[in-house]
């Protein structure tokens, strides 16, 4: 599950930072439709894989600057059966561009995906089709490059006023160890994400294993902050409930209840056990 958070999260990273390219390149009067090439050639060269972008892009100047795009895909890389790695039937983000001239502060409105869907598959050979490759073309990364800081990049903060995932549809299988999971009817709402800052959000999926038979439903509610390092998720007044069946478990039904929980995003999942509640039917 860690393994997914962090996929998740590098793929919300990897759309964030395509539509803040189209932001920036787009200016008043220009139609974006005109930096579909553009964009898709700079994701082949960091990425290797082929981006289609079949919907409409749009821009929008009031209030703000904000990017919308239709349909869009991201293509498996050569030997998978299946032509599409992840899709999105839509995304939007806006950009509060004052704040951004006049304090070098990038603050964004609220990110928009609908109908996100990713398929990760290892093959029996042991391929994996999350394991990306950047274009021959592309100029590695530096130590420098990694060190930089916001006083380098000229920006002095960064804020998102939220996240919004609607009807998203993750898979997991790796045919060498028999994993075959699907998370489905994945919907996420975040209040105001800043580093270091707490932020509400509510979410709800329904998990199936295929291996094991099992199939639950979880929605779950909390308060959380993410560190400086985006290693590490701090939950406060975790509110939520699991129910399911499986051919082993038979029927179950948990209310979950705890004051505190972290998530280790880079090591372990550890809860803290002052004033946790938990039920069972």
């Amino acid at each position: 599950m860690k393994f997914i958070i962090k996929l998740v999260a590098g793929l919300l990273g990897l759309v964030l930072t395509a539509l803040l390219v189209v932001i920036a390149a787009v200016a008043l009067f220009v139609d974006p439709n005109d930096y579909r090439d553009d964009i898709a050639s700079a994701v082949q060269k960091q990425t290797g894989r082929e981006l289609a972008i079949e919907g409409e892009l749009s821009l929008g100047l009031m209030p703000c600057c904000a990017i919308s795009l239709g349909e869009t895909r991201l293509s498996n890389p050569p030997g998978f059966e299946q032509a599409s790695f992840a899709r999105v039937e839509s995304a939007r983000l806006g950009v509060q561009v004052f704040p951004l001239l006049t304090r070098q502060e990038l603050l964004l409105d609220e990110l928009e995906l609908v109908g996100l869907q990713v398929d990760l598959l290892r093959l029996e050979d042991g391929r994996a089709n999350w394991e990306f490759a950047s274009d021959d073309s592309a100029e590695p990364a530096t130590d420098s490059d990694d060190s930089a800081t916001d006083s380098e990049t000229g920006l002095s903060g960064l804020s998102i006023s939220g996240i919004r995932i609607a009807d998203a549809r993750l898979s997991l299988r790796d045919i060498p160890a028999g994993t075959d999971i699907r998370i489905e009817n994945l919907d996420l709402l975040t209040g105001t994400l800043e580093p270091g800052e707490p932020f509400e959000f509510d979410g709800s999926l329904r998990f199936i294993d295929g291996a094991s038979g099992t199939e639950a439903d979880l929605v779950l509610a909390a308060d959380a902050t993410l560190d400086d390092d985006n290693a590490r998720i701090e939950l406060r007044d975790v509110d939520g409930s699991i129910s399911g069946s499986g051919e082993q478990t038979g029927s179950f039904e948990l209310e979950l209840t705890t004051a505190a929980a972290v998530v280790d995003l880079s090591d372990a999942v550890q809860a803290d056990a002052s004033d946790v509640g938990l039920g069972l039917e």
